[in-house]
C-alpha cells in the first residue's frame, strides 16, 4: 500500500522558520494532543471520504485515468502514483502556509495534528487491503483521496474557499457551453483528435466570452472592490491550472480531457462574473 507524506513540519523556535523533520512521537499521545489543542478534525476514516472527488481537489485527469484504467491493479497504480505525489505537494504547501499564518502555540497543535493524521490515514485506509493483499488498489485509491481531503481542509480554513466548479450532475448548457460543440463532439465520433479540435474552438471561445464579462465587471465595480475582483480571478487562475493538469500529458487522451476541463471551468467562471455583472447592472 502506498503512504502518505510522512513528514511533518517541526518549528525552529529559535530561527522563527519552520522545516521538515522527520516524526518522532508516539501515535497515542499526538492523537492525544491533537484533540485537546487544535481546531480541526483529525480522524480521517475511509467511510468519512466524500464521494465526489472534484469538489476536494482530485485532478480531472486523475479521475479519467482510473476510469480508463478500470479494475485493473496494474494499469492503476499508473494513475495513483503521480496523484498522490501531486497530492502530498498540494498538501504540504497548505500545510506550510497555514503553519505561516497561526501563532506558536497553534502552530504546535498544528504539528502534532499532522502528525497524527498522517498515521491515522494509513492505519484507516490498510484496511481496505485483505490478508492476500488482493485489494492494495483499493487502499492506495484511499491515500491519494485522503490526503486530498486534507489538503482541501488546509485550503479551506486558511486560503478561503475553491473558485472551482464541481457540479458534475449539471448539463454544460447552463454554463453556456454551446450547442454547436456538442454536435461538434458527436460528428467527431471515435476521432480523439477531432473531439480535441472541437474542444479547443469552445475553449477559445469560452476564453473570449470571460474576458469580456470580467472587463464589464470591472468597469461597473464600485472602485473599494475592484480589488477583490481581480484578487478573486487570479485565484481562480492559480486553482485552475493544476486541477485541469493532466494525470498522464503524454498522448490525446490527456489533451482532450485538459481542454474539456478547462473548456468546463472558464465556462462556468464566465457565467459566474456575467451574474455578478447583472447585479450590479439590476441596481
Amino acid at each position: 500500500m502506498m503512504r502518505a507524506a510522512s513528514w511533518k513540519a517541526g518549528i525552529d523556535m529559535d530561527k522563527g522558520r519552520t522545516s521538515l523533520v522527520a516524526p518522532g512521537s508516539s501515535f497515542a499521545g499526538a492523537l492525544l494532543l491533537a484533540v485537546a489543542i487544535s481546531t480541526l478534525s483529525t480522524k480521517l476514516a475511509a467511510s468519512e471520504l466524500p464521494d465526489e472527488g472534484l469538489r476536494i481537489g482530485l485532478r480531472n485527469g486523475y479521475m479519467h485515468c482510473l476510469d480508463e484504467a478500470g479494475e485493473r491493479d496494474g494499469r492503476a497504480k499508473k494513475c495513483l502514483v503521480p496523484e498522490l505525489e501531486f497530492q502530498n505537494a498540494r498538501m504540504m504547501k497548505a500545510y506550510r502556509h497555514a503553519l505561516g499564518k497561526v501563532g506558536v502555540e497553534r502552530a504546535e497543535g498544528l504539528v502534532r495534528e499532522q502528525e497524527s493524521w498522517t498515521r491515522v490515514l494509513d492505519e484507516s485506509c490498510a484496511v481496505q487491503s485483505d490478508a492476500d493483499g488482493s485489494q492494495h488498489g483499493l487502499a492506495d485509491e484511499c491515500v491519494v483521496r485522503g490526503t486530498a481531503l486534507r489538503a482541501f481542509r488546509l485550503e479551506s480554513i486558511f486560503e478561503g474557499t475553491s473558485l472551482l466548479y464541481t457540479a458534475s450532475n449539471s448539463s454544460g448548457s447552463e454554463i453556456g457551453i454551446r450547442a454547436q460543440h456538442d454536435h461538434c463532439i458527436e460528428r467527431a465520433g471515435p476521432s480523439l483528435a477531432w473531439m480535441t479540435d472541437c474542444g479547443y474552438e469552445e475553449l477559445a471561445f469560452q476564453d473570449r466570452r470571460l474576458n469580456d464579462a470580467y472587463k464589464r465587471l470591472i468597469s461597473v465595480t464600485p472602485e473599494d472592490q475592484r480589488m477583490q475582483v481581480r484578487k478573486d480571478e487570479r485565484t481562480w487562475l492559480r486553482q485552475k491550472a493544476p486541477f485541469c493538469a493532466p494525470n498522464d500529458p503524454a498522448g490525446l487522451a490527456g489533451t482532450l480531457n485538459t481542454v474539456s476541463c478547462e473548456t468546463t471551468q472558464t465556462a462556468a467562471r464566465a457565467t459566474a462574473l456575467e451574474r455578478m455583472l447583472k447585479n450590479y447592472e439590476g441596481r
